[in-house]
């Protein structure tokens, strides 16, 4: 046989490329995804429940200027428990520490806090930090953090500032910045109707007294 028979006869065969590209897919392609989707897992969310029952609201809370309001915050990493080693090696949804910070902004104040469990707390202006640790069984599902009271004016918001959490496998994962609750702007009616009101004050005010002029000459005609 020729070397250029052999030389044929040793390339491989389509089906054999086929093997080796769905090799190369699975072996590369598929751990590629698997890394990123384990990357895009949801991070535990800190929010003010209106009811105080746990219920997330579906966008930030509009509280009232002007008076003190209590805001209920709770933490909610998810509803899967880890099936064993949970703040250890578990793989569910436990949050085992915190250590969150939030932030009173454009003229809201942070007046005090009341942690719902053992931990650390301090206000610093309008900035709250407070951390606390469940490292046995760690917190599944919606766990309240305690109550805070703020005020404020038009404008403002509390916003929960880039913050650290420990999670079932004892990684650190930041949470990242996110509104809790807005003080909304007046709205134009609200705006417009002190003038509104002075407008037809002085409109009735000059009908009045045109109405008494006229009466007025009504009568010395008369006379």
């Amino acid at each position: 046989m020729s070397s250029h028979n052999r030389h044929r006869c040793s390339a491989p065969i389509p089906n054999q490329w086929m093997y080796t590209f769905a090799k190369v897919i699975v072996l590369l392609v598929i751990p590629m995804i698997t890394a990123i989707g384990a990357a895009k897992a949801d991070l535990p969310v800190v929010y003010h429940s209106p009811g105080d029952d746990g219920v997330m609201p579906g966008a930030p809370v509009e509280i009232s200027p002007g008076i003190e309001s209590t805001l209920h915050l709770y933490i909610d990493g998810g509803s899967f428990p880890s099936p064993s080693d949970p703040c250890d090696q578990g793989s569910g949804d436990e949050v085992c520490a915190w250590d969150l910070v939030v932030e009173g902004q454009n003229g809201l104040d942070v007046l005090s806090f009341i942690a719902d469990s053992d931990g650390f707390s301090h206000i610093s202006g309008a900035t709250l930090r407070f951390n606390g640790v469940a490292a046995i069984h760690g917190i599944v599902g919606p766990t309240k953090l305690g109550d805070v009271v703020v005020q404020g004016t038009s404008g403002g918001a509390l916003q929960l500032l880039p913050s650290k959490i420990v999670n079932a496998a004892l990684g650190i994962d930041t949470l990242p910045q996110a509104t809790l609750v807005t003080v909304p702007e007046p709205g134009l009616l609200s705006t417009l109707l002190p003038g509104m009101v002075l407008l037809h004050a002085c409109a009735r005010r000059r009908r009045s007294t045109r109405s008494r002029k006229a009466d007025s000459r009504g009568s010395e005609g008369a006379r």
